[in-house]
């Protein structure tokens, strides 16, 4: 369903079907971008029309992803997900050709992509939080941005979204409050 944010009636979007679990609307403003299952099925990716086309598969069953963060392309004609066979592959929302990303451990999920739509964004959770921008095609990283909170008593980011040309963000924080006692006498 498509709540109106201002003045307006609510929309039920068909889903024919498809338990939705994650939903993300594309650039264009009329279809999303949902992540599902058909009964007895696996988990895939479909594209549906919000004027009452149902939705269309275009991945294979199996796929996963970081449940929190879909990588989208800025142009919402592609998204990164993690195959049936471990591998992370750009599908096309179009029906275009697959490819598989390299350049990506297996534990590695893009979380995003660069406002140019050229490379995957993996965030790294070391103690310095740092975007990395991984070229699919080559397998190419460089550092995209280092994400610093104002504040070092904050712990994190663990998530963080992006603005479609890449150039802002939000990221979640956190921040641990801890009481130090001191016992005396313990035997």
């Amino acid at each position: 369903m498509i709540l109106p944010v201002g003045a307006g009636e609510p929309r039920t979007v068909t889903t024919a079907g498809v338990t939705v679990t994650q939903a993300r609307w594309l650039p264009d403003g009329r279809r999303l971008l949902i992540i599902g299952t058909e009964q007895g099925k696996g988990v895939r990716g479909y594209v549906t029309d919000v004027s009452g086309a149902g939705p269309r598969a275009f991945t294979p069953e199996g796929i996963t992803f970081t449940s929190d963060q879909v990588a989208l392309s800025p142009e919402g004609g592609r998204v990164a997900f993690r195959a049936p066979d471990r591998t992370v592959v750009i599908y096309s929302i179009d029906g275009g050709p697959s490819s598989a990303a390299k350049g990506l451990s297996p534990e590695e999920m893009p979380v995003g992509w660069t406002g140019d739509g050229r490379s995957v964004l993996l965030l790294q959770r070391k103690p310095e939080r740092r975007l990395i921008a991984v070229d699919p095609v080559t397998g190419r990283r460089a550092v995209y941005k280092i994400l610093k909170p104002s504040d070092p008593a904050l712990n994190g980011p663990s998530q963080v979204h992006l603005t479609r040309d890449g150039r802002s963000y939000v990221a979640n924080y956190g921040r641990s409050q801890d009481t130090l006692f001191l016992v005396e006498g313990l035997k």
